[in-house]
């Protein structure tokens, strides 16, 4: 006789669920890994980044928001202009890759910030380790599951992350006084 190999329609169902929530797990480790790896191995740069945001004042942080969008915005006209002229192929080239760098960054030190926030706030922590960057990729993490909101809210956080990496690394690039 005949035999088929195929699933029946309701297997299909049951292993397509079953592959979304394993693929869903897998990014969010991997996420918390890299959230976790980038707070443990560069603990100074995580917190001068997080002490940046999570200052009392709500005009400093609405600043690096700006910031942040401003860079989210501005970067891709420059990139734009620079492919207009052929020496600035390569420079274009240059400030894609470290934009996209930058962008990266900036989703990972915004779960760094958030989980920062949770460990001040319920645990009155003020140092940065690498477990609250793992919380604040879990939060992240879900919060972007929401379904509009929530990829808005990861936005914003982002660039406000972004906006506060670019402060913190201008001040360490210009200012003359010694860096600790």
């Amino acid at each position: 006789g005949s035999s088929s190999f195929l699933p029946t329609e309701a297997e299909a169902k049951t292993f397509a669920l079953a592959g979304i929530g394993l693929f869903l797990l897998v990014r969010l480790v991997a996420a918390m890994l890299t959230a976790g790896l980038l707070a443990g191995l560069f603990p100074v740069a995580a917190e001068r980044i997080a002490n940046a945001v999570l200052v009392p004042s709500p005009k400093r942080l609405v600043l690096y928001t700006l910031l942040g969008f401003a860079a989210i915005v501005a970067t891709p006209i420059a990139i734009v202009l620079l492919l207009a002229s052929f020496v600035g192929i390569g420079l274009a080239a240059l400030l894609g890759a470290a934009y996209i760098l930058a962008l990266l960054l900036a989703y990972l030190y915004a779960a760094i910030i958030l989980g920062a926030a949770f460990m001040r706030t319920f645990l009155k922590r003020q140092d940065v380790p690498w477990k609250s960057a793992l919380l604040g990729m879990l939060v992240l993490y879900i919060i972007g599951l929401i379904p509009t909101a929530g990829v808005i809210i990861g936005f914003v956080f982002s660039a406000t992350a972004l906006g506060a990496m670019l402060a913190v690394f201008y001040r360490f690039a210009f200012n003359k006084e010694k860096h600790a």
